[in-house]
């Protein structure tokens, strides 16, 4: 199935476990449930897909998701980047609430916007992902590796960044109410940020007066 066009299609409910469907276009097909696991997705085309609760755990998904709808969808320990090949995850505007990206590569994903409310990215790779203007509002991110990726303007209220690696952009960010506990950083990433009351920042990290 590499290569094909497969647009509008109808694969809900099916089972593409261990597929390859690399470089097909999958455009605006509705993949709800499907049985994506372990499934070859690189340089594919799921430009306004329907993955709702779609299983993509383990799979090659250096792909193009745009405005894609993937709430709840199973990412975890899913790679999300094909450097050699020249391909990276395309999820600007995409949906992901409630997605399980436990241990997931994204390196350089492009995630703009993206709503990623509730979202599980614990112990994933982001380094270098865009997340400029991203939702992640009570999102898991501990553990996670998100150096040099670009935040500005997101708002990551009530986000879990214990133990994260947060040397990154955090320019016009919000992080109300976000633990940053064992958090690696520096103090001037955080000073950009707009606002971070209620935050919990170790002391050698916190900018604001009075700490």
């Amino acid at each position: 199935m590499s290569g094909k066009a497969m647009t509008d299609n109808d694969f809900a409910d099916e089972d593409l476990s261990g597929v390859d469907l690399s470089g097909s276009s999958l455009k605006r097909s509705d993949l709800r449930r499907a049985d994506l696991s372990d499934a070859d997705l690189r340089g594919a085309d799921l430009t306004e897909a329907e993955l709702y609760n779609a299983d993509l755990s383990g799979a090659e998904a250096a792909a193009k998701f745009v405005d894609a709808d993937l709430t709840n969808v199973d990412l975890r320990d899913t790679s999300m980047t094909a450097e050699e090949q020249g391909y990276v995850a395309d999820l600007s505007g995409a949906g992901l609430t409630g997605a399980d990206a436990s241990g997931a590569t994204l390196r350089y994903a492009e995630l703009p916007d993206a709503d990623l409310r509730n979202a599980s990215f614990s112990d994933a790779v982001l380094y270098g992902a865009d997340l400029s203007g991203a939702d992640l509002r009570g999102s898991d991110l501990s553990g996670a590796n998100l150096y040099a990726a670009d935040l500005s303007g997101a708002d990551l209220s009530d986000t879990d960044l214990t133990d994260s690696v947060l040397v990154a952009n955090l320019r016009g960010a919000v992080l109300d109410g976000a633990d940053l506990t064992g958090v690696e950083t520096e103090k001037e990433n955080l000073s950009s940020a707009e606002s971070l009351a209620g935050t919990d920042i170790p002391d050698e990290y916190d900018p604001r007066p009075g700490s």
